[in-house]
């Protein structure tokens, strides 16, 4: 796909991920470890890190892509290159509990955190196998796609850990089947693209990872179109209002909505549709 705008130095050089305008105000991520299958080092998490930090302020970006390059979206975690890799004994496992393991599990946490509190809509594309840190990486993200050769699984319980990066908190969530959730978190099975989708995992299913990654740029490029105020601002609602009360996301909803309605994006908006032509908003 042909990039109509060049990409700044800011997103340039990432050791782990490669980053790339489709169009403008849409940006496209991806996993950039083929021949180490895309497994997540702690070199990975500092670049999700920064480059959704960087999205966050970034009046250029109103909406990203993330997929990834090679075969596969990613095998998970490198076990080899973790504090997990290797297990040493210690006068006090305690100290090494806390400095080391709940160290890196911070991070791996901080890191998807940012995509989902960036403010700009985030559309994953899976193909391939998406093994353990994939499935809590699209969990971070707002809108997931896959292609009918997807296969997800949280393998952690097999390397004797409970999965860490904030899928067990995210996908129940996202997902309204706790029967499901549960199955595939405790038995660490493979699932396919048929059941993320009927369970509600994904929201589209394309037949090839070229015709996944089209639909979510098509995507990525209509939600850019919109008021990028209307667009953070839903996304900051819905984030805040998952897991509470109503009411405190009535109020929430309300304060951000008395806050857009002194933007000049509803008069725009307004005029381009009396006059059928497409609005053009301001950088947030």
């Amino acid at each position: 796909m042909a990039h109509i705008i060049s990409t700044p130095e800011r997103y340039q050089n990432i050791a782990g991920l490669q980053c790339s305008f489709e169009s403008e105000f849409v940006l496209h991520v991806r996993l950039n470890r083929p021949n180490n299958m895309n497994a997540f080092n702690p070199q990975m998490w500092k670049d999700i890190a920064y480059v959704f930090d960087t999205v966050a302020e970034d009046g250029d970006v109103r909406a990203v892509v993330f997929s990834a390059n090679g075969r596969l979206f990613t095998a998970g975690l490198d076990i080899k290159a973790t504090p997990f890799g290797s297990r040493k004994a210690l006068a006090d496992p305690a100290r090494e509990a806390y400095r080391a393991r709940r160290r890196y599990l911070k991070e791996i946490i901080g890191s998807l955190d940012t995509i989902a509190t960036c403010g700009k809509p985030v559309i994953a594309v899976v193909h391939g196998t998406c093994v353990g840190g994939g499935v809590e990486l699209i969990s971070a993200c707002d809108i997931r796609y896959c292609s009918k050769d997807a296969r997800f699984t949280l393998k952690e319980v097999d390397v004797g850990i409970p999965a860490d990066g904030g899928s067990l908190q995210r996908l129940p969530k996202i997902v309204g089947n706790d029967s499901f959730i549960r199955e595939i978190v405790l038995s660490a099975r493979f699932f396919s693209a048929e059941e993320a989708l009927q369970f509600g995992l994904v929201s589209k299913v394309c037949d090839t990872k070229d015709a996944t990654l089209a639909a979510a740029i098509d995507m990525a490029k209509l939600i850019a179109s919109k008021s990028p105020t209307a667009v953070s601002g839903s996304k900051e609602v819905m984030n805040y209002s998952r897991g509470r009360p109503l009411e405190d996301g009535f109020q929430f909803g309300a304060t951000w909505s008395a806050h857009a309605n002194l933007s000049a994006d509803p008069a725009i908006a307004a005029n381009a549709s009396m006059k059928r032509v497409l609005p053009k908003f301001e950088k947030l």
